[in-house]
């Protein structure tokens, strides 16, 4: 064999094995890169599954947080589980408390209140959210379900009345939360009327905050959490009625060109845009109030300035306007029967008005004020058309409030209400006297002349007070002439000296009895007094002292008051005069008390008061006759809560006359100070000077005898009473 072909051989071989061994190699390495490529696809795939899988637990966690404040707050604003909205009860009290009851009530007579139960306390699911437990969110039943909520905290805010800032207070609220807050919220949230600058429903708002924690639960492991926290309005709005209903009454004003145009009055020369008064889409009245009834039997209102204020203390101790006034259209046809103002002088003066068209010795020039009434400007300040524009010292709060004082469907930015009534009538509260008392002496009469004055003749200081143990009203009379003199120069009748000279006797016009018509309760009854203190330029006082029992006037003609005049004055003081009714602490008799009744102390709605005066019923057979009061209310300050306090006035036919144009330091801006403080239901009414009133609430819930059948079908207001709220419209909101 050649060498060449040996040496070829030997080399060829070699290489195809090595090439061989390359091969494989590369072959081991891509299925490794495959194998690994693979390894790394399916642990991606899973990694983006599991991160898909907490994802949408983590949302989950959040809905059921979300779904869980919808729950919470749909439960809460039902009606009669509002009161947990401004609750600063501790929440762990929360299952056993009674302190969060609704502040609604029915005006039925009933005292309803909302819920199943019409007892207005909360219900075992609202309450049940305070203990902090997980719930489903469908069933709401606690530790089951996939999706669960529980309630962390809640915050309320609110300022006092009229502060604009609504964080001015606040109290956080937890599972373990015990006692209570140092602010109530009830009573920081309050529903002010429209009549009042800067207090329109929805001003004087509240805030609620709420923190609930969402989780996802499987197979009893929790695999997500999260806590969202939202916060609502809290809106105060009136018992039963939706936003914006407060006092609103669906007035709808005429809409005018400035400078010409006629208004429902019948006045022309309207020199701005009257509109539509009514708030929201709910224009009933709120809360018909039974405080203030004035045009009994087709009697009429007095009003000349929008100076005067009426005002009611709440529950909570708040000083608040008057919700409304109501205008008996008992009896009325055409448009007197579905109206009270100017237009149909129910109101007055209005477009009939002569001048010296009621009063006693007086001369009215109402003919006078209506030609300024008829073009008082509204929002003017100036000249004489302050005869309308003024409210107090501070002029109504809008235009159209001023123009409906012109129109006199607002008495001093108080609506008036015309309803028909069905009162429970003034005989229900006479009282048959005892044949010993018939046969006593007939009406006592108290004037500047006679035995019948406790002093001289130019200054009396009368003291009738209450004594049960002698089942009489005594009077303080002086039996010396020093005595009188003593009185005299004291000029009143509290510090009148006791001893030497003066002695009590009964009065023989009056009767004690243990049990009243309607309250059922022991108090005294006198036939009518006769009152004239108008003849003396002197100062004359009277002191009515009921610490012993309360007492009512009868003027009714089995008292002996006839039908004998068109006009009966049977109250009638001159300047300077006074009334002045007291109480002190019982059961020690008093003889000198100065202590005015506190408007804290009223009757319940339809029952007598401390001092109460019922007139005559109405004759058909005497239909211009009038029982005339005219008193002077005059409170000299803060200190004094007023001449005419703790009083009823029920006078189907009467005439009552109010004067506090002699001075006398209340204003409106002082909650403590007023002239007359008590209800006043009466055939006509006419305000002298700027008259502060005082008024009880109408219907606390005891109320009994005062019910849905005194208002004839009317259908312009809601039929609950009070102020209750809602949550509402998220401000802010954070998940974290």
């Amino acid at each position: 064999m050649q060498p060449r072909l040996l040496l070829t051989l030997l080399t060829t071989a070699p290489r195809r094995s090595r090439a061989g061994g390359f091969s494989m190699l590369v072959g081991i390495l891509v299925i490794l890169a495959l194998a690994v490529g693979s390894l790394g696809m399916a642990n991606l795939i899973s990694g983006d599954w599991l991160g898909a899988t907490m994802s949408t637990e983590s949302r989950d966690a959040r809905a059921a947080a979300e779904a869980g404040i919808d729950r919470i707050i749909a439960t809460w604003n039902q009606p009669e589980n509002r009161g947990l909205l401004v609750s600063n009860e501790g929440m762990s009290t929360w299952s056993a408390s009674t302190a969060n009851i609704s502040p609604c009530v029915t005006i039925d007579g009933k005292g309803t209140r909302p819920g199943t139960a019409n007892t207005g306390q909360p219900t075992a699911t609202a309450r049940a959210y305070a203990d902090g437990s997980f719930r489903d969110i469908t069933s709401g039943t606690v530790n089951t379900g996939t999706r669960q909520f529980a309630l962390s905290s809640v915050t309320v805010s609110a300022g006092d009345s009229g502060v604009a800032n609504r964080r001015q207070k606040s109290f956080t609220n937890t599972p373990t939360t015990a006692g209570t807050g140092s602010d109530d919220f009830r009573t920081l949230i309050n529903l002010d009327p429209p009549s009042v600058a800067n207090t329109l429903p929805g001003y004087n708002t509240g805030l609620l905050e709420i923190t609930v924690q969402g989780r996802v639960v499987r197979n009893g492991v929790t695999l997500s959490t999260a806590t969202v926290r939202r916060e609502f309005q809290l809106l105060p709005k009136c018992c039963g009625a939706s936003f914006g209903s407060n006092g609103s009454g669906g007035s709808t004003l005429t809409s005018t060109t400035a400078g010409s145009g006629v208004v429902s009055d019948g006045s022309t020369n309207v020199t701005t845009t009257e509109r539509n008064a009514s708030i929201g889409s709910d224009s009933r009245f709120c809360g018909l109030d039974f405080g203030v009834i004035t045009g009994l039997g087709g009697g009429t209102h007095w009003t000349y300035y929008a100076n005067d204020s009426y005002t009611t203390r709440t529950a909570g101790g708040a000083v608040v306007p008057l919700s409304n006034i109501i205008g008996d259209t008992s009896g009325q046809t055409g448009t007197k029967a579905t109206t009270f103002d100017r237009a149909t002088c129910r109101v007055i003066p209005c477009s009939t008005s002569t001048n010296g068209q009621f009063g006693v010795g007086s001369n009215y020039n109402d003919a006078d004020f209506w030609t300024q009434i008829k073009n008082a400007v509204p929002n003017s300040n100036s000249g004489q058309n302050e005869l309308i524009s003024g409210f107090g010292n501070t002029p109504p709060a809008t235009t159209a409030q001023q123009q409906a004082n012109i129109n006199g469907t607002m008495i001093s930015s108080v609506p008036v209400i015309p309803v028909s009534l069905n009162l429970p009538p003034v005989t229900d509260f006479h009282y048959t006297y005892t044949t010993t008392a018939t046969k006593a002496a007939g009406i006592q009469t108290f004037n500047t002349t006679g035995a019948n004055i406790s002093n001289s003749a130019t200054g009396v200081a009368e003291y009738l007070r209450t004594n049960r143990t002698t089942k009489a009203v005594e009077r303080r009379f002086a039996t010396t002439t020093a005595a009188r003199a003593a009185c005299k120069a004291a000029n009143n009748a509290v510090t009148c000296p006791e001893s030497g000279g003066f002695a009590w006797a009964s009065v023989p016009s009056c009767e004690y009895s243990a049990i009243s018509p309607v309250s059922g309760t022991e108090g005294f009854h006198c036939k009518g007094f006769n009152v004239d203190y108008s003849t003396s330029g002197a100062q004359e006082n009277m002191v009515i002292d009921t610490s012993d029992g309360p007492v009512s006037w009868h003027y009714n003609a089995a008292s002996g008051w006839n039908y004998v005049n068109a006009t009966q004055n049977i109250v009638l003081l001159g300047t300077g005069d006074a009334i002045q009714h007291v109480e002190c602490a019982p059961p020690s008799l008093q003889t000198n008390c100065s202590t005015p009744i506190p408007d804290t102390t009223y009757a319940v709605l339809g029952q007598p008061d401390r001092w109460n005066i019922f007139g005559a019923a109405a004759n058909a057979s005497f239909p211009n006759y009038i029982q005339r009061i005219f008193l002077n209310a005059t409170s000299s300050g803060s200190t004094d809560p007023g001449k005419i306090t703790g009083a009823w006035f029920y006078l189907p036919t009467g005439f009552l006359e109010l004067n506090a144009a002699l001075g006398g330091t209340c204003t409106a801006s002082n909650v403590n100070c007023y002239n007359v403080n008590g209800r006043i239901w009466v055939k006509n009414l006419r305000a002298f000077g700027d008259l502060i009133f005082r008024v009880p609430p109408s219907n606390p819930p005891t109320q009994t005898y005062i019910n849905t059948a005194t208002l004839g079908g009317a259908t312009t207001f809601v039929n609950w009473s009070g102020t209750d709220w809602v949550a509402r419209s998220v401000s802010r909101a954070r998940n974290y």
